[in-house]
């Protein structure tokens, strides 16, 4: 299936380039990691349901400092998507890879980031309805993340991160690894979450950060603040019979990594950006297995990786 067939009547006419109709005047600022980010076109009510959703990450307006990454939004005809997706449809978006742009397709809508010389995007949608334009915004929102991360150093990851006296630890796995049941028991034992489904990981030439970002999974939106913390380790998750650490060997780990950040590693002009970021990761924390019981108490996953940092 060619790019776009999902979700476009014509993905042949997938736009070569940022422009068409805006929806209207509005913007709004979001500070997500490595923004801001500045959604620009948008008719009031989009608007509106923009600043709902995002409330604690708006930038007040007209204070707003200069965006790192400029989002226009335009209007598109409902008839250019196709319709309802079929019973038991599993949603994920399409992805077509240029060495300056990258082209999406999802439902409802589609969007490019190009790199022209700094990274903006754009998106077209034909969504009006609340939910329904939230709901495209936040899926374009990850992608466009993703790449933001990589962009300045670091990876957004699939991942729980959990807050503990010093910084945080990081558990990453693909969906059912037990991010969300982690993220449970260490919620019971009053530790602090980000967030059980995507986190932002940014390194320096002397430390590795973990900081929030607003996409939640399973266990829903938490309340834990956007700072950045420190980065105490990384573990791959697996459900097991016993709790116990899995040394991995570095181009396992690498590999392990890679697989739970999405979009940019499936992208060959950045893939090798991304495996670098990720290896500088890898020099900073401890990476390894971890294999949990559901019932396993969370100061015991603690002892358990403290005693192999």
């Amino acid at each position: 299936m060619a790019f776009g067939d999902r979700f476009l009547v014509y993905p042949d006419l997938f736009p070569a380039r940022q422009g068409g109709a805006t929806w209207g005047r509005e913007r709004v600022a979001l500070e997500i990691a490595g923004g801001p980010y500045r959604l620009s076109g948008m008719a009031e009510p989009q608007a509106r349901a923009v600043r709902g959703r995002f409330a604690e990450r708006c930038a007040a307006p007209g204070v707003e400092s200069a965006p790192a990454v400029e989002v226009r939004l335009f209007q598109v005809s409902p008839t250019d998507f196709r319709g309802p997706m079929p019973a038991g449809w599993e949603y994920t978006l399409d992805l077509a890879y240029q060495p300056r742009a990258v082209s999406v397709a999802g439902l409802h809508w589609m969007g490019r980031l190009d790199w022209a010389p700094v990274l903006a995007a754009a998106l077209w949608t034909a969504a009006e309805d609340e939910g329904e334009f939230l709901s495209v915004i936040e899926n374009f929102l990850r992608v466009l993340v993703a790449y933001r991360m990589v962009e300045c150093g670091g990876a957004m990851l699939h991942s729980a991160a959990i807050l503990d006296r010093s910084g945080a630890y990081l558990f990453f796995g693909p969906s059912g690894s037990g991010k969300s049941t982690i993220t449970g028991l260490a919620t019971c034992s009053q530790r602090a979450a980000l967030s059980d489904d995507l986190n932002a990981v940014l390194m320096t030439d002397t430390d590795c950060t973990v900081q929030q970002i607003p996409f939640a999974g399973d266990f829903g939106q938490t309340t834990a603040d956007q700072g950045r913390y420190q980065l105490l380790g990384a573990y791959r998750l697996r459900h097991g019979t016993s709790l116990a650490l899995q040394p991995l060997a570095k181009g396992n780990a690498l590999a392990k990594l890679m697989a739970c950040a999405p979009y940019v590693n499936a992208d060959p002009y950045r893939c090798l950006t991304l495996s670098r970021n990720l290896e500088g990761l890898m020099r900073r924390v401890p990476v390894a297995g971890l294999s949990f019981l559901r019932d396993s108490a969370f100061d015991d996953i603690v002892r358990c990786v403290e005693r192999r940092a």
